[in-house]
């Protein structure tokens, strides 16, 4: 009798820790896409928490963490059972980006600045300007065309 009690008890626990340790497995995953899918709603979308976490997290996994929105330091921080916390920043004219091992300091000094070109489009050719040839080139044979 003991030691079926004692074979059974070692089941039971051995699948607990089984389920413990493959949460904690993919927790990662689940928590650095609900950071970074709540950072984008609110900052892009301008969306409210509720509704992202009601209608975006919803599957199992997915909406396990707790999310925590730091409005100050512009974060999301998401965190299941205090297992492999997961956060992402918002940058202006970036977005949001998961900051996994990068450090968040350096993440913000991201910055976009965009390159336009030094010539008018509509004096260069078509596919990288704007004008248009108003010749036929000779391979083609408008016939069939």
């Amino acid at each position: 009798m003991k030691i079926k009690t004692l074979i059974i008890w070692f089941i039971v626990l051995g699948a607990i820790a089984s389920i413990v340790y493959g949460i904690s497995a993919y927790a990662t995953i689940f928590n650095g896409y609900a950071a970074k899918e709540v950072c984008s709603c609110i900052y892009l979308a301008g969306r409210d928490q509720l509704s992202i976490e009601e209608n975006d997290l919803n599957s199992f996994f997915v909406g396990l963490p707790t999310n925590v929105w730091d409005k100050d330091a512009r974060t999301v921080t998401s965190s299941f059972l205090g297992l492999s916390k997961q956060t992402a920043v918002y940058r202006d004219g970036l977005g949001c980006a998961l900051v996994a091992e990068a450090d968040i300091k350096d993440v913000r000094k991201q910055s976009y600045h965009p390159r336009f070109p030094n010539y008018a489009p509509d004096t260069v050719y078509w596919p990288i300007g704007n004008k248009m040839r108003d010749t036929i080139p000779p391979a083609i044979q408008i016939t069939k065309l």
